[in-house]
């Protein structure tokens, strides 16, 4: 018998909301500036070498909105968003990543 294998997870989490949470909040109305990439690196994707925008975490702002493929580093960790997916910087700072749908 063929063993599971998990190919996606989706987590949806709800509760009280924390007010260190609002504090981290930032307004995201008015003109934002936003970061340039610091890098460009070759990322293989599927079956061929993509040339690839590298941001840095830190210098992301709440409100951007990247298209994939692009790089986030941190010192922690490294986010890579595949081609057909994007990046959005929440009012707290969070990464959230969706898939783009296919016109």
């Amino acid at each position: 018998s063929a063993q599971p294998e998990v190919l996606s997870w989706r987590v949806v989490a709800s509760g009280p909301r924390p007010a260190f949470a609002s504090a981290l909040e930032v307004d995201m109305q008015g003109d934002v500036a936003f970061p340039e990439p610091i890098n460009k690196r070759l990322v293989f994707f599927n079956s061929d070498f993509v040339e690839t925008s590298v941001y840095r975490r830190s210098m992301l702002v709440p409100g951007q909105a990247l298209d994939g493929p692009v790089v986030i580093e941190e010192d922690e960790s490294t986010l890579i968003v595949p081609p057909d997916f994007n990046v959005i910087v929440d009012q707290a700072r969070n990464l959230v990543v969706q898939g783009r749908k296919s016109l």
